[in-house]
């Protein structure tokens, strides 16, 4: 089998080290990971192929589509800060791009295409309550990002193609090539507990957020593609749960004191970007077409980031 991987940054880039052993995997992306990637020991130079571009490329993309038997989209990252910093790409990227794609794909007859959308096309709750989702409620994106991926989910609505759209909830965990994130809720936390300062919440730190750590998000498109079936299908791939974020300050707290002898206080700001409640995706569909389930808890996956810092940044 034949996979094409559009996206090599954090989740593209574990993903390599979970898709079947038999299989021959072409990595299309911008490069910034290839040296890196080539160095991991997830990467097999026997059955993998790096290319650099992007889905705007259409000589190339079109040449890679025409040997895939199987398509794994994960381009356009970054969540709807990035959206947001430069739209135009954005726009470029899910719309334009993927069109092209799912058209050059339909033409070479691919057996399959496997998209990751997002927990952002839902709608974002009201404060202090919980709205329980499953896929067959309406979309309603609040964000540039969720409307984006909900304009890619429609794209291949609208193909002759067999797909599977992974509707995934916020991903977190270390791995090989990216131990320790850079910012976002997790890296920031990190930070200022090393740096011995206070970890800083924006707003009252009610909000609700659904985390999912990679390797379980890994193991369920590994589960999906190597048992593909016909059809079309929509599945969220979350935690089956959310969390506030005092609760995560304080389970970053608990860890601290038992594995570091640290005890940060937290202290709440002004919020500087509008904050988003997230809702409580249901996983039953998944669960009971694959027998997939979440097996890395929020404790298991804050120790192993921790550890990981510490390792990074020479800390005892």
């Amino acid at each position: 089998m034949n996979i094409l991987l559009l996206g090599a940054g954090y989740l593209g880039t574990e993903l390599l080290g979970f898709l079947p052993d038999r299989d021959c995997i072409t990595i299309l992306d911008h490069g910034g990971n290839f040296e890196r990637l080539k160095a991991a020991q997830s990467f097999d130079p026997s059955r993998m192929q790096l290319f650099r571009g992007d889905l705007l490329d259409g000589d190339l993309v079109n040449r890679l589509v025409e040997d895939a038997d199987i398509i794994i989209n994960l381009t356009g990252g970054g969540g709807n800060a990035a959206c947001e910093r430069d739209p135009a790409m954005y726009i470029n990227t899910y719309i334009i791009g993927l069109l092209r794609l799912v058209r050059q794909a339909e033409r070479s007859g691919v057996d399959r295409f496997y998209l990751s959308s997002s927990i952002s096309v839902y709608p974002s709750p009201p404060p202090g309550e919980i709205l329980k989702v499953t896929e067959a409620t309406p979309p309603m994106p609040s964000t540039l990002y969720g409307i984006l991926k909900l304009s890619a989910e429609r794209i291949l609505e609208e193909s002759d193609l067999d797909y599977t759209v992974l509707r995934l909830s916020n991903i977190y965990g270390s791995t090989g090539l990216y131990p320790v994130p850079e910012g976002g809720l997790f890296g920031n936390f990190l930070r200022a507990l090393f740096d011995g300062e206070p970890l800083a919440v924006d707003g009252d730190g009610t909000q609700t957020i659904d985390y999912i750590h990679i390797r379980d998000v890994c193991r369920c498109i590994r589960m999906l593609v190597s048992k593909p079936s016909g059809g079309r299908s929509v599945f969220n791939v979350g935690s089956g749960t959310v969390k506030q974020i005092n609760e995560i300050a304080t389970t970053i707290i608990g860890i601290a004191r038992e594995r570091l002898d640290r005890s940060p206080r937290v202290v709440y700001r002004p919020a500087r970007n509008r904050i988003l409640n997230y809702p409580l995706m249901s996983i039953d569909s998944i669960q009971k077409t694959t027998g997939w389930c979440p097996e890395i808890g929020m404790g298991q996956g804050l120790c192993e980031m921790l550890a990981a810092y510490a390792r990074l940044h020479h800390q005892p």
